[in-house]
């Protein structure tokens, strides 16, 4: 409905100029309707190696590197991710680390 009120606002516009009516047929009539997309790279495999070892002793900063890059790929389709970066993705949110770490046996 916007979209519709934009355009008919749109038409009915008088330009100012012959450069402004130039320029109208240029530019969307809505901000929203033009999407950028976002280009992400895989995360390398040797990257994703052996996350289940690696995950408690690297640093925090590391962690959220890792964990952003992935969840930027996420943010896409889904069946563009490797079964790397979707095991990765799977461990990291619901592996036993941190507070459901399994303590260990005394």
């Amino acid at each position: 409905m916007l979209r519709n009120t934009a355009l008919r606002a749109a038409r009915l516009a008088v330009p100012a100029s012959p450069s402004a009516s130039v320029l109208a047929r240029h530019v969307p009539a809505v901000a929203g309707t033009v999407q950028s997309r976002s280009v992400s790279h895989a995360v390398s495999n040797v990257t994703l190696a052996d996350i289940e070892k690696r995950w408690e002793s690297m640093p925090p900063n590391e962690q959220a590197d890792l964990w952003m890059s992935l969840r930027d790929r996420m943010k896409g389709s889904w069946g563009e991710l490797t079964l790397q970066e979707k095991k990765a993705s799977y461990w990291i949110a619901f592996g036993p680390h941190g507070p459901r770490a399994v303590p260990p046996p005394d």
